[in-house]
């Protein structure tokens, strides 16, 4: 008689390590936002994280607060990204797909990625972060 063994796809993915989200609109990139990023870059790397994730978000169409495109906003962020990777070349950079336009559906597709410990980096007043420790 063979036996199956029933177990959940979240506990048979292999963990890919501590990740890290910055989420936010960057329309446009601006100094600022890369010394946010530098400086939690540099906490990621020495806190052991293994991946960096700008959650890229926005309205789904340019709008006036928001004239950037994903693509355009990814193009400039992957240049920032080619700078952090020198200084932290143990951790993997990477932005968020065009379809994840919140830091929820972001968080989501982080953890199917396989990654078990997930840390979301928020401006100390910023509006999600009572709703996404909520969600937590």
């Amino acid at each position: 008689m063979n036996t199956i063994k029933i177990t959940k796809i979240e506990e048979a993915a292999k963990p890919k390590g501590k990740a890290f989200l910055l989420p936010g609109k960057f329309s446009p990139y601006t100094i600022g936002h890369h010394e946010v990023a530098r400086q939690t870059a540099a906490h990621a790397a020495a806190s052991g994280y293994t991946h960096f994730y700008h959650g890229l978000g926005g309205a789904a169409k340019q709008t006036e607060s928001d004239p950037f495109t994903h693509a355009q906003k990814t193009k400039v962020i992957r240049a920032a990204h080619r700078e952090l990777a020198k200084a932290h070349p143990n951790v993997k950079f990477s932005t968020t797909k065009k379809e994840q336009l919140g830091p929820f559906h972001q968080l989501t597709h982080i953890a199917k990625q396989g990654h078990k410990h997930i840390t979301v980096g928020l401006a100390a007043g910023h509006k999600l972060k009572g709703e996404i420790e909520g969600w937590v």
